[in-house]
């Protein structure tokens, strides 16, 4: 059976499909729900993911779901991060889940079997997230092992020098913060670069470096 989107958001359950065929199915709806912002699809994604674990055994299988049950859980993060008091509460579920779930993955013996581009996405989300955690140096390592393993990933690339950015504003010495604003606008002049070969450029990442009082 193949499994497009269309048949994936037809199913009531994952009975009849084989485990490629539940991973694709769950990974369409995760990516569907963040797209519309259906949090009820994301619920059930969640749902079939977690009755998925306990049959799947392959390594790599897991690795897959470990990264997926992460988006759905970011997707989350993304209505709670729209409420202030909520983004500043110091126990956020959907953060905490995808630090487990994407330091799981990461550390699975499977992970270096992933495609390269899930290695680099797994990697860029988990920097992300320390980074929103204010765990910035952490997420400067994961980001820089994106970037190394992929170098035209430049979603790491950027986020990494957005990051730097963001740390270089807290230095209390100027010439240490200029040193690391340079080193961040290089990092995310490049990416662009490197996102504009590749497509349109991303409207938010351009203005944020042709503006520096976003800075």
């Amino acid at each position: 059976m193949t499994v497009n989107l269309e048949a994936a958001l037809m199913l009531e359950t994952l009975d009849g499909l084989d485990s490629a065929e539940s991973l694709d199915a769950i990974a369409l709806m995760v990516d569907h729900a963040m797209d519309t912002g259906d949090l009820e699809l994301n619920s059930r994604a969640l749902d079939w993911a977690d009755a998925l674990e306990t049959i799947l055994t392959a390594d790599i299988d897991l690795a897959k779901l470990d990264y997926y049950r992460a988006n759905a859980w970011a997707n989350y993060s993304k209505d709670v991060r729209q409420d202030r008091a909520k983004a500043w509460a110091w126990e956020q579920e959907s953060l905490e889940q995808q630090l487990l779930l994407l330091r799981r993955a990461l550390n699975r013996e499977a992970f270096k079997d992933l495609p390269i581009l899930m290695q680099c996405q797994i990697l860029t989300n988990l920097g992300n997230q320390l980074n929103f955690a204010g765990r910035f140096v952490e997420a400067h390592e994961f980001w820089t092992r994106a970037v190394d393993t992929l170098p035209d990933f430049w979603m790491a690339q950027f986020n990494r020098g957005y990051g730097l950015m963001t740390y270089a504003r807290c230095l209390y010495d100027d010439g240490h913060r200029y040193a690391f604003a340079l080193t961040a606008y290089t990092d995310m002049v490049d990416a662009i670069r490197k996102s504009s070969a590749g497509g349109k450029l991303p409207a938010p990442m351009a203005t944020q470096v042709k503006c520096p009082s976003l800075w």
